[in-house]
């Protein structure tokens, strides 16, 4: 059996330092993607309980919506602000929808 000189030694342990960090490399990879899917789920859910607080919070806007679904008339004024309210609600979801496909690709899914 041949003896290995200095020289191979060094080498082989550079090779595998190589593929170990490689393997760490790739274990941070796949924690950056589940953090940034934590993250993805996290800004939809913000945006969804922003929409619902914009309704609770603003009283005014809850009462239109309460004449509009029992089919009171509602004056221009008051069809537009609610109007406005479902529009920015969903805007924002389909700002949501459109960042997500991005990230979902980059992780592979």
């Amino acid at each position: 059996m041949k003896r290995l000189d200095l020289g191979q030694t060094i080498s082989i342990l550079a090779n595998l330092g190589v593929i170990a960090g490689i393997l760490f490399l790739g274990i941070e990879l796949r924690q950056n993607n589940t953090l940034m899917e934590s993250q993805a789920r996290f800004n939809r859910l913000s945006v969804i309980t922003e929409g619902y607080g914009a309704w609770a919070e603003n009283g005014e806007l809850a009462e239109l919506r309460v004449c509009a679904s029992n089919g009171e008339e509602l004056s221009e004024v008051e069809r537009r602000r609610i109007e406005g309210a479902i529009m920015q609600i969903l805007l924002r979801l389909e700002w949501v929808f459109h960042e997500l496909p991005g990230r979902l690709a980059r992780t592979g899914k």
